[in-house]
Protein backbone atom coordinates (compact mmCIF):
# COMPACT_ATOMS: atom_id res chain seq x y z
CA UNK A 1 0.00 0.00 0.00
CA UNK A 2 1.59 3.24 -1.29
CA UNK A 3 -0.24 5.96 0.07
CA UNK A 4 2.58 8.82 1.03
CA UNK A 5 4.28 9.51 -2.48
CA UNK A 6 1.29 8.11 -4.83
CA UNK A 7 -1.36 10.48 -4.81
CA UNK A 8 -4.82 9.28 -6.57
CA UNK A 9 -6.90 10.34 -8.86
CA UNK A 10 -9.51 7.54 -8.45
CA UNK A 11 -12.72 8.88 -5.85
CA UNK A 12 -12.73 5.41 -4.05
CA UNK A 13 -9.23 5.63 -3.08
CA UNK A 14 -9.43 9.61 -2.10
CA UNK A 15 -12.44 8.90 -0.12
CA UNK A 16 -10.53 6.17 1.59
CA UNK A 17 -7.83 8.03 2.62
CA UNK A 18 -10.15 11.12 3.60
CA UNK A 19 -11.95 8.39 5.88
CA UNK A 20 -8.77 7.42 7.01
CA UNK A 21 -7.66 10.98 8.26
CA UNK A 22 -10.78 11.90 9.92
CA UNK A 23 -11.04 8.62 12.35
CA UNK A 24 -7.04 9.76 13.64
CA UNK A 25 -8.22 13.09 13.77
CA UNK A 26 -10.81 12.22 16.09
CA UNK A 27 -9.05 10.34 18.29
CA UNK A 28 -5.55 11.88 19.04
CA UNK A 29 -4.46 9.71 21.34
CA UNK A 30 -4.42 6.52 18.42
CA UNK A 31 -2.95 9.28 16.15
CA UNK A 32 -0.18 9.19 18.60
CA UNK A 33 0.15 5.53 19.53
CA UNK A 34 0.34 4.80 15.61
CA UNK A 35 3.05 8.03 15.09
CA UNK A 36 5.30 6.92 18.22
CA UNK A 37 5.18 3.12 16.74
CA UNK A 38 5.82 4.28 12.94
CA UNK A 39 8.82 6.90 14.01
CA UNK A 40 11.19 3.52 14.54
CA UNK A 41 9.84 1.81 11.51
CA UNK A 42 12.59 1.02 8.47
CA UNK A 43 11.83 1.49 4.78
CA UNK A 44 10.36 -2.03 4.32
CA UNK A 45 9.98 -1.17 0.62
CA UNK A 46 13.62 -0.49 -0.05
CA UNK A 47 14.76 -3.26 2.15
CA UNK A 48 12.86 -5.60 -0.36
CA UNK A 49 14.33 -3.78 -2.90
CA UNK A 50 17.86 -4.82 -2.00
CA UNK A 51 16.90 -8.48 -1.53
CA UNK A 52 15.61 -8.14 -5.61
CA UNK A 53 18.87 -6.85 -6.37
CA UNK A 54 20.62 -9.63 -4.58
CA UNK A 55 22.30 -6.88 -2.22
CA UNK A 56 20.59 -7.99 0.98
CA UNK A 57 22.26 -8.33 4.00
CA UNK A 58 21.88 -9.92 7.55
CA UNK A 59 21.02 -6.91 9.09
CA UNK A 60 18.44 -6.04 6.14
CA UNK A 61 16.24 -9.12 7.31
CA UNK A 62 16.45 -8.04 10.98
CA UNK A 63 14.88 -4.49 9.27
CA UNK A 64 12.58 -6.35 7.84
CA UNK A 65 11.56 -8.24 10.96
CA UNK A 66 11.37 -4.97 13.26
CA UNK A 67 8.84 -3.44 10.23
CA UNK A 68 6.71 -6.91 10.24
CA UNK A 69 6.36 -6.32 14.17
CA UNK A 70 5.89 -2.62 13.47
CA UNK A 71 2.84 -3.25 11.29
CA UNK A 72 1.43 -6.03 13.70
CA UNK A 73 1.78 -3.66 16.65
CA UNK A 74 -0.28 -0.97 14.87
CA UNK A 75 -2.47 -4.09 14.00
CA UNK A 76 -2.76 -4.74 17.71
CA UNK A 77 -3.47 -0.92 19.12
CA UNK A 78 -6.61 -0.56 16.31
CA UNK A 79 -7.94 -3.76 17.40
CA UNK A 80 -7.48 -2.32 21.11
CA UNK A 81 -9.45 0.64 20.12
CA UNK A 82 -12.02 -1.14 18.74
CA UNK A 83 -12.62 -2.83 21.69
CA UNK A 84 -12.47 -0.12 24.14
CA UNK A 85 -14.66 2.09 21.73
CA UNK A 86 -17.31 -0.80 22.00
CA UNK A 87 -16.97 -1.39 25.64
CA UNK A 88 -17.60 2.50 25.75
CA UNK A 89 -20.08 3.11 23.40
CA UNK A 90 -21.81 -0.26 22.91
CA UNK A 91 -21.58 0.13 19.47
CA UNK A 92 -19.28 1.12 16.65
CA UNK A 93 -20.13 3.44 14.06
CA UNK A 94 -19.73 1.18 10.59
CA UNK A 95 -18.91 4.61 8.62
CA UNK A 96 -15.95 5.05 10.94
CA UNK A 97 -14.73 1.92 11.08
CA UNK A 98 -14.72 0.51 7.66
CA UNK A 99 -11.67 2.46 6.90
CA UNK A 100 -9.92 0.82 9.53
CA UNK A 101 -11.12 -2.89 8.46
CA UNK A 102 -9.98 -1.88 4.82
CA UNK A 103 -6.67 -0.98 6.07
CA UNK A 104 -6.32 -3.80 8.44
CA UNK A 105 -7.44 -5.74 5.61
CA UNK A 106 -4.61 -4.52 3.08
CA UNK A 107 -2.03 -5.46 6.15
CA UNK A 108 -0.95 -9.18 5.02
CA UNK A 109 -0.73 -11.03 8.21
CA UNK A 110 3.44 -11.58 8.53
CA UNK A 111 3.41 -12.94 11.90
CA UNK A 112 4.94 -16.28 10.65
CA UNK A 113 7.41 -14.61 8.36
CA UNK A 114 8.61 -12.56 11.83
CA UNK A 115 9.19 -15.80 13.07
CA UNK A 116 11.06 -17.27 10.82
CA UNK A 117 13.04 -14.46 10.17
CA UNK A 118 13.73 -14.42 14.40
CA UNK A 119 14.63 -18.33 14.34
CA UNK A 120 17.33 -17.49 11.49
CA UNK A 121 19.33 -14.91 12.87
CA UNK A 122 21.36 -14.51 15.98
CA UNK A 123 22.74 -11.70 16.98
CA UNK A 124 26.05 -11.07 18.41
CA UNK A 125 26.64 -7.56 20.81
CA UNK A 126 30.25 -6.55 20.35
CA UNK A 127 32.00 -5.28 23.52
CA UNK A 128 35.62 -4.97 24.89
CA UNK A 129 34.28 -5.51 28.05
CA UNK A 130 33.59 -8.71 27.32
CA UNK A 131 36.37 -11.50 27.33
CA UNK A 132 36.41 -13.68 23.92
CA UNK A 133 35.05 -17.26 24.26
CA UNK A 134 37.30 -19.43 24.96
CA UNK A 135 38.24 -22.31 22.06
CA UNK A 136 36.24 -25.52 22.78
CA UNK A 137 38.89 -28.54 20.81
CA UNK A 138 37.07 -28.82 18.13
CA UNK A 139 37.11 -25.38 17.13
CA UNK A 140 41.20 -25.03 17.56
CA UNK A 141 42.84 -25.37 13.94
CA UNK A 142 39.21 -25.55 12.42
CA UNK A 143 39.53 -22.99 9.32
CA UNK A 144 35.52 -21.13 8.79
CA UNK A 145 34.06 -21.46 5.20
CA UNK A 146 34.13 -17.87 3.65
CA UNK A 147 31.83 -19.31 1.11
CA UNK A 148 29.17 -20.70 3.67
CA UNK A 149 26.12 -17.99 4.30
CA UNK A 150 26.46 -19.31 8.12
CA UNK A 151 30.15 -17.18 8.66
CA UNK A 152 29.45 -14.76 6.43
CA UNK A 153 28.29 -11.85 8.92
CA UNK A 154 27.30 -8.14 9.10
CA UNK A 155 29.06 -5.57 11.99
CA UNK A 156 26.95 -2.96 12.24
CA UNK A 157 27.41 -0.69 15.39
CA UNK A 158 27.33 -2.64 18.26
CA UNK A 159 25.84 -5.56 16.97
CA UNK A 160 26.78 -8.48 14.81
CA UNK A 161 24.31 -9.92 12.92
CA UNK A 162 24.95 -13.99 11.32
CA UNK A 163 22.43 -16.02 9.99
CA UNK A 164 22.19 -19.07 12.39
CA UNK A 165 24.63 -22.24 10.85
CA UNK A 166 21.15 -24.57 10.98
CA UNK A 167 19.28 -22.08 8.67
CA UNK A 168 22.45 -21.73 6.30
CA UNK A 169 21.13 -24.00 3.65
CA UNK A 170 17.98 -22.56 3.20
CA UNK A 171 19.49 -18.79 2.75
CA UNK A 172 20.77 -18.42 -1.06
CA UNK A 173 24.24 -17.22 -0.88
CA UNK A 174 24.70 -13.51 -2.05
CA UNK A 175 27.71 -11.70 -3.65
CA UNK A 176 28.63 -9.43 -0.63
CA UNK A 177 29.62 -6.46 -1.80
Amino acid sequence: MQMQGSPSTRLDEISFRQSLVAFFVARPHVRDDVRQLLSGAEDATRIIQRFLLGRGLPSDFSSLNSSIITWISIGNRLNLERKQELKERGQLSVDEWSCVDTLLGRMNNLANLSVRITASLTRTDLSADLEPEPETEEEEGATPDPDSPAEINLTSGAAKWIIRPEWASRCVVWDWY
